[in-house]
């Protein structure tokens, strides 16, 4: 551990004396110039580390400070920021998630994840990786488990990994609470990862979910898509409409969710070939309208049709439609959660 120069005396060098140079440049490289004060030459981006408080240190781009990176003793990751009213230093961890995913059967959540930031509540950070095999099951209780209570039926349940400092263990949890699950004893670090969210018969329905994204899943225990409405559905015209609105957040996107995925269908079980319009919210128009708040999506009765989009939700946990006839259907096949 050393804060040698790493630039190069000017002056002719022996060959001796050019090794011992070179020696020492390539020591205070290799230990991020570790010492117990800063060294006294800097620059943009160099590495320091600071021995008297066990942080690894980056310079920042102005040369004029010092970004506090990674804890030495714990591992954790740590950002340095001075706020707006104070000099203090805050640890503001980086949120990190790679190759995320999520697939759901029965009770079961099975959890994959290439490498995940977690945090305690001291918003210190602790990356967790090559997560390959984590199964949460709703019928157990605390770790990989429901925190509290029984599963219940039609009951959105967010998605945790968590993580047991002194044990080192990786486990997960179910919760209803989308910011502070009750932690099993001795897991300190934890972030949530995505929803799950439970049928009539108390199971969950067959979802997958990779990165942000999550969709529902056709299968034998769920064998058609989630209708959403069907039939007639407010006052179809061309230039102002009468919009029906569907209450979609906490029914059939989790409240962390800005953004919807449908499926709309004009043919719905053979029904009269309906006029379909989407939007997000009342204030738009019809099709014809002149002042360019047209709906998002539009089908026309004249031949059956299908069409799927992805929609943010605007102001409201609510969407809008409108059928013409009993054709028409709109149905939830996903949506993308605010990580």
């Amino acid at each position: 551990m050393s804060q040698n120069s790493i630039i190069m005396p000017g002056s002719p060098l022996t060959g001796t004396g050019l090794v011992s140079a070179v020696d020492g440049a390539f020591d205070s490289l290799a230990t991020d110039f570790s010492g117990t004060s800063e060294p006294g030459t800097t620059w943009a981006l160099m590495k320091w580390a600071d021995m008297t408080n066990d942080i690894l240190k980056i310079r920042n781009l102005a040369n004029d400070g010092w970004i506090d990176f990674m804890d030495l003793t714990t591992g954790n990751i740590l950002t340095n920021a001075v706020t707006a009213t104070t000099a203090d230093n805050v640890y503001m961890p980086i949120k990190i998630f790679n190759n995320l995913r999520i697939i759901t059967e029965s009770t079961l959540a099975y959890v994959g994840a290439d490498s995940l930031s977690l945090f305690n509540s001291s918003g210190l950070a602790k990356i967790v990786r090559n997560i390959s095999s984590l199964n949460i099951n709703a019928i157990n209780s605390g770790v990989n488990g429901l925190d509290t209570g029984s599963i219940a039926a039609s009951t959105w349940y967010s998605v945790w990994v968590i993580y047991n400092p002194t044990t080192e263990t990786t486990a997960g949890l179910f919760s209803l609470s989308s910011t502070a699950p009750t932690l099993p004893s001795g897991y300190t670090y934890y972030v949530r990862i995505g929803w799950v969210v439970t049928n009539d018969d108390s199971i969950f329905y067959p979802t997958e979910q990779y990165g942000r994204r999550a969709q529902y899943l056709v299968d034998s225990s769920s064998p058609s898509m989630r209708v959403m409405a069907n039939g007639v559905a407010g006052t179809y015209s061309t230039t102002l409409p009468t919009w029906a609105n569907i209450v979609v957040t906490n029914v059939y996107i989790p409240s962390t969710a800005r953004v919807i995925d449908i499926v709309a269908f004009n043919n719905y079980e053979s029904g009269t070939l309906s006029n379909v319009i989407v939007a997000p919210h009342q204030l738009y128009g019809g099709v014809a309208s002149t002042t360019g708040n047209i709906p998002m999506l539009y089908l026309s009765s004249a031949a059956a049709m299908i069409s799927k989009m992805s929609m943010m939700l605007q102001y409201t946990t609510s969407m809008s439609w409108v059928s013409s006839a009993a054709g028409g259907v709109i149905y939830c096949v996903g949506w993308e959660d605010n990580l």
